[in-house]
């Protein structure tokens, strides 16, 4: 196989089917609290630590027992998301807002 570089341009959100979305809070030093969410009630599960733990163990969640619970699973695109946000986060601190 040949490497190649693809140049991209700008690439727009698509939005899966999951019905789950996550809520992300730094809480204070060096944990991070992640919910994930499909309605507005309460959580479904939620992890809390340093925010590298708590990357591989929701990722680890939503790849193995989101499909159990659910019959769900969230795209690649949406898996990525989760984790950069769970990385700025562990950046930002105190002034993390998820977007």
């Amino acid at each position: 196989m040949d490497w190649k570089l693809i140049e991209v341009s700008k690439t727009d959100w698509i939005q899966d089917d999951s019905g789950v979305y996550t809520l992300i809070n730094y809480v204070g030093p060096d944990k991070i609290r992640i919910d994930v969410m499909t309605t507005l009630d309460e959580p479904i599960i939620s992890f809390i630590g340093r925010a590298d733990d708590v990357r591989k163990n929701v990722m680890r969640w939503l790849e193995h027992e989101l499909p159990v619970v659910l019959d769900s699973e969230i795209s690649p695109e949406h898996a990525a998301y989760v984790g950069s946000e769970l990385a700025k986060a562990e950046l930002l601190k105190e002034n993390y807002v998820q977007d």
